[in-house]
């Protein structure tokens, strides 16, 4: 019986693993195909749309994009070595509505970037000075690909935010990190105003029986 040790094993016989394994053939390796149908490349997976992936729809920096990039790279030059039909088409990317173009052109900005978040406050009392201050708070988008970002903006929930996303909603996902004040990022900074209002007397702590203002 001859011996039964590889190099390297490649399990399915598919596009993918054929591929491999005629990468591997061009080394000095002892390199096995494992595959349960009659013959290689018998069937194809529930989700081949026989599309070569440009990489634009991955997460940005993940493998999934990295190797979509490289592959389709590698198509065209496959083709002509192989003999097989290979068309580079592009591809459109779609918006749903004219709607959400605003907030999806805003998303694309924020996506995987740092920004700034400024909340002011104007209080004015029925007499006396009027008094208005700011607070000041970084927001970090983590890196999405193209299609979370329409599905979000799809949702209607960016129509009337000024970044056209809600960190208190469904946008809270989109966040990466917050430096600062959560509530400045939502709209009111919470603890500033608590500090004004104390200091104009406009509020007081509550008592031992909850009575306050």
């Amino acid at each position: 019986m001859e011996s039964l040790n590889y190099d390297a094993v490649i399990i399915g016989g598919g596009v993918t693993g054929c591929a491999v394994a005629r990468e591997l053939s061009r080394y000095e390796l002892s390199v096995c195909v494992l595959e349960k149908e009659e013959d290689v490349c018998s069937g194809t997976s529930k989700a081949n749309s026989a599309i070569a992936h440009a990489g634009h729809d991955a997460t940005p920096g993940s493998l999934k994009a990295k190797f979509n990039v490289q592959g389709s790279q590698m198509m065209e030059p496959l083709s002509k070595e192989l003999d097989f039909d290979y068309v580079r088409n592009g591809s459109l990317v779609l918006c749903f509505s004219n709607a959400d173009l605003p907030a999806l052109e805003m998303l694309l900005r924020l996506n995987g970037r740092e920004h700034t978040v400024v909340s002011a406050v104007c209080l004015t009392p029925p007499q006396g000075t009027v008094r208005v201050f700011s607070d000041v708070s970084r927001v970090r988008f983590g890196r999405w690909p193209e299609a979370a970002l329409r599905a979000y903006a799809h949702t209607g929930e960016p129509d009337d935010k000024a970044g056209s996303y809600a960190i208190q909603g469904q946008g809270a996902f989109l966040v990466d990190r917050v430096e600062g004040s959560w509530s400045t990022v939502v709209g009111l900074p919470l603890a500033p105003l608590a500090q004004a209002l104390l200091a104009m007397g406009w509020m007081r702590p509550a008592d031992g029986h909850g009575q306050g203002a």
